[in-house]
């Protein structure tokens, strides 16, 4: 009796972060590019997004580009100076921190905490365009808490 409420227990707490996952960003690439991802800000008006940057660093000079992913629920606090994820029953989550050093090598930055994950998967998706079958390989981006 106690195995099968504690194997119940676990399946809800699984199930129930697997429903936090949702799919952010999506986009054809090469097996070449890397990809990091990071936090943007805009304090004055309190909002928050994410970064996700590729680099393509197969040439002489690296080359990256910047996509911005909104994402709901994401805002930045001016007071706390934190980036806050509100999910869907109303539970605020820090996912990072903004800090500013002050001195003669002062300089800002943004802290991520552990609480917000950015995951990364591969698939591969076979298109016909009528005259042939395509395989394209896409790059995927997921975000739970």
């Amino acid at each position: 009796m106690k195995t099968a409420l504690i194997l119940t227990l676990c399946i809800t707490v699984f199930s129930s972060l697997a429903n936090d996952e949702a799919k952010i960003f999506e986009k054809a690439t090469v097996r070449s590019l890397t990809y990091t991802t990071s936090f943007g800000i805009n304090q004055e008006l309190g909002r928050a997004w994410l970064v996700i940057t590729e680099i393509d660093d197969s040439f002489e000079e690296t080359d990256e580009r910047e996509f911005r992913v909104k994402l709901d629920g994401l805002t930045f606090n001016s007071e706390t100076k934190e980036i806050i994820y509100t999910d869907r029953d109303s539970n605020k989550i820090v996912c990072a921190r903004y800090y500013h050093k002050r001195g003669i090598f002062g300089h800002t930055g943004i802290n991520k905490t552990n609480n917000c994950k950015i995951n990364k998967s591969y698939e591969v998706e076979e298109v016909d365009d009528g005259f042939y079958i395509k395989k394209i390989l896409k790059v995927l981006f997921y975000f739970s808490v």
